[in-house]
């Protein structure tokens, strides 16, 4: 572990404590499903320093400890798998050598008491961590975005400067210069903007600008001039190109396969809902998608026909609404009933991961409190989103304004590798039954 800075130092310290409590646990978790064990004490701490060895012989061979542990991805889950796995291979080896004694039976259920308790444990403290990135996301959100003009020294220290600050969020530098289209330089993408119709295109594409700072010129450290014309590059612009078709090639394939899968599924909740009041058992609301466009939303039903008879559209307040039915809230609190919207998904209307759709009535009063909302129209929405992961649904017009800044945090961040994040944070919310 040579070289390595001290987060991740603590952050192997506190892995290696967490696996450790799950060995505790487990262990006490047996001792009070199976018959007495004798000399029980002096035996829970011989496991523990068994599993402490064990512990840290399988986040070095793993490389555990190299892991991003704020975020979930898929290079995350992973490092855990292969590190629980030699885990347990090391345990066993312990186990077979006599090293520490338990019935058969027992050492089978106490390495699965051990993993799941582990597993739970790194699940929930990503979970804590995400605290971290939605305060982080707030302070954004609060900031007026700006734009610095220039690639030179002068232009980057100016956009660290208004950063650190804290009242502007720079989201880029501005180059004349099409060859520096897409450049990263010093963390902050290049825009090439030539004319006020390049500003207003980027303004769309970036989810709105507030300022733009002009630094003083210092053409001598100019890092463009160090930069041939002919120079071909992967931009910003074509790698954001790729990872659409990606994720439309994804959306397809998976939304299929989904509907094939769960078929049985909808179709005994589709008779739940009928059985229960006779109405029907898809509910299809308008809602506004990409580009502005309206588009059938279509979910299970899950309140009662007049649930809207006045005429105005009205928010789901939760499970005490009382306009659910009873079949209604049990699928709504498993998120049932959202699987129609695979079809959705499949037809190109909703993508698995983007804003979450809402009906004209409400988005008119979005956009007289906040006009970003526009901005959202260019991407498709989602069955998730990275605002429903932190925050649930909305049912007031402040959750909205707040879900907007986190969407259009999204549309600034979005990449594969952020809807992976996002799709499986959604997953353990749902199997952690997390309301939202």
């Amino acid at each position: 572990m040579k070289n390595l800075d001290k987060g991740i130092v603590l952050g192997f310290v506190r892995d290696l404590l967490l696996s450790l409590i799950a060995s505790l646990f487990a262990i006490l978790l047996l001792r009070w499903v199976t018959a007495p064990i004798g000399g029980f004490t002096f035996l829970i701490f011989k496991w523990l320093g068994l599993s402490l060895v064990a512990s840290f012989i399988a986040f070095l061979v793993s490389k555990y400890y190299k892991r991003d542990r704020d975020v979930v991805s898929r290079e995350s889950i992973l490092h855990l798998v292969v590190a629980v796995f030699i885990k347990d291979i090391v345990l066993t080896l312990f186990l077979l050598l006599g090293l520490v004694s338990f019935p058969i039976v027992s050492d089978a259920v106490l390495l699965l008491f051990t993993d799941v308790l582990f597993t739970l444990l790194i699940c929930q403290y990503v979970r804590i961590s995400q605290g971290t990135e939605v305060r982080r996301i707030r302070s954004l959100s609060a900031a007026r975005t700006a734009l610095v003009v220039g690639t030179d020294e002068a232009a980057v220290q100016m956009a660290n400067e208004l950063n650190e600050a804290g009242t502007f969020n720079v989201v880029g530098l501005v180059s004349q210069n099409r060859s520096m289209n897409g450049r990263i330089i010093g963390n902050y993408t290049v825009y090439y903007v030539n004319n006020p119709a390049a500003v207003d295109h980027l303004k769309w594409k970036i989810g709105g600008i507030d300022c733009i700072f002009f630094p003083r010129a210092n053409a001598q450290n100019s890092i463009e001039t160090e930069l041939s014309n002919d120079q071909k590059l992967l931009t910003e612009e074509n790698i954001a190109k790729l990872d659409a078709a990606a994720k439309r090639s994804f959306d397809i394939v998976v939304s299929f396969l989904l509907l094939v899968i769960f078929s049985p599924l909808i179709l005994i909740c589709g008779i739940a809902v009928k059985m229960e009041d006779g109405g029907p058992a898809f509910y299809r609301q308008e809602r506004i998608g990409m580009g502005g466009r309206k588009f059938r939303l279509v979910k299970f039903r899950s309140m009662r026909t007049d649930a809207e008879s006045m005429g105005t559209p009205a928010l789901c307040c939760g499970e005490a609404d009382p306009r659910l039915t009873r079949v209604g809230r049990f699928i709504r609190a498993h998120h049932l009933d959202e699987l129609p919207q695979m079809w959705n998904v499949l037809v190109g209307d909703m993508s698995f991961v983007g804003w979450r759709p809402e009906r004209e009535f409400f988005v008119k009063q979005i956009m007289e409190r906040d006009s970003r909302f526009q901005y959202l129209y260019q991407i498709r929405p989602g069955v998730t989103s990275f605002a429903t992961v932190y925050n649930g649904y909305t049912d007031t017009m402040e959750k909205m304004l707040t879900r907007l800044d986190q969407d259009i945090y999204y549309l600034r961040s979005r990449s594969i590798a952020f809807d992976a994040k996002i799709l499986m944070l959604t997953f353990l919310n749902i199997v952690s039954g997390k309301k939202f």
